[in-house]
């Protein structure tokens, strides 16, 4: 085989894995926080963007894990995970690729925020790439 025809059958092998890579793209409309209770009964979803304050107690334990709705099942949405306000009112006890176990550790009122970054090659608009997670203490 000649060199041009073996250059032109691993552009055509290219093309095709990228055109499967690009369709493997998981398009992302919209980010919600899923909360499930780790030392209470709780199961409940609050919207990111338009924002949706999660109420909380303290001494309550949470698992918070970030997921997308797509055209077709929601997914978990990789990303980093971080407390962006509140040091003194919410500490992350354990990380995950798309969630955290939070607890609720001082001060009645107020608020204190998770922030995220989203990892991986998500179809998304940018407004959605990165933001807060609000917690509002009763």
């Amino acid at each position: 085989m000649s060199r041009k025809t073996l250059g032109i059958a691993a552009l055509a092998s290219l093309a095709i894995f990228s055109s499967a890579v690009l369709s493997a793209t998981i398009h992302v409309q919209s980010l919600y926080a899923y909360v499930e209770g780790i030392n209470t009964d709780r199961e409940e979803s609050y919207n990111i963007k338009p924002a949706e304050p999660i109420p909380v107690e303290v001494g309550e334990e949470l698992s918070v894990s970030l997921y997308g709705t797509t055209r077709g099942e929601d997914q978990a949405v990789t990303a980093h995970l971080y407390v962006a306000a509140g040091k003194d009112k919410i500490q992350i006890t354990e990380v995950g690729d798309y969630w955290v176990s939070v607890r609720i550790k001082g001060g009645s009122g107020g608020t204190a925020q998770i922030g995220y970054q989203v990892d991986g090659d998500y179809g998304m608009a940018g407004g959605i790439r990165e933001g807060r997670i609000t917690f509002e203490i009763e």
